[in-house]
């Protein structure tokens, strides 16, 4: 029978140990780096989003409308907002220079105390979603100012220290994504 040296035999072992060892690290580390090439181009699609002539450039804007339109009311000068009068907050979202379909809502910022609380502003949020290089006119956000019974000392005092007031809407805009 053949007799082996120990010192070989612990040499040809350290050898296969390390021969094993490098291929272990050899495909652990391809599988972190490798690169790859490509011809192709790639084109990115413009988002150009106004609200109310305004150019807005990320997803969350807040903006006070000083113009609102004035629901007509024989009881009431014309242009004038007072107790048991509505109005409507015009908004135009135009999508009309994007090259994608644009989701919106229109609500009132969070942020807002209301400061008369018979000041009320109806019909949000609105939700809905511009097709490519469209347009939509939103008027049906309301603010009411109800005509509650007792609340008349407020509403004088409003109307005497108050010649206007701001309401902060939030217009969220995000790029619409069939799912």
């Amino acid at each position: 029978m053949i007799e082996y040296d120990r010192k070989e035999f612990g040499l040809i072992f350290i050898l296969l140990i390390i021969a094993i060892t490098t291929g272990i690290v050899a495909v652990t580390y391809s599988k972190f780096f490798s690169s790859s090439k490509s011809d192709n181009d790639l084109s990115v699609a413009r988002w150009v989003v106004k609200v109310n002539n305004r150019i807005v450039t990320d997803n969350n804007h807040t903006f006070t409308f000083d113009d609102i339109i004035i629901d007509k009311n024989d009881n009431v000068e014309e242009g004038m907002f007072a107790p048991g009068v509505s109005a409507t907050l015009p908004i135009t979202i135009d999508a009309k220079d994007s090259d994608v379909a644009v989701d919106y809502e229109v609500n009132v910022s969070s942020d807002y105390v209301p400061i008369n609380k018979a000041i009320v502003i109806k019909n949000v949020p609105i939700k809905g979603t511009i097709p490519i290089g469209g347009t939509v006119n939103i008027d049906n956000l309301k603010l009411v100012w109800e005509d509650i019974e007792g609340n008349d000392e407020e509403d004088t005092n409003f109307a005497i220290n108050n010649e206007t007031f701001k309401i902060p809407v939030e217009v969220k805009l995000t790029q619409h994504i069939d799912k």
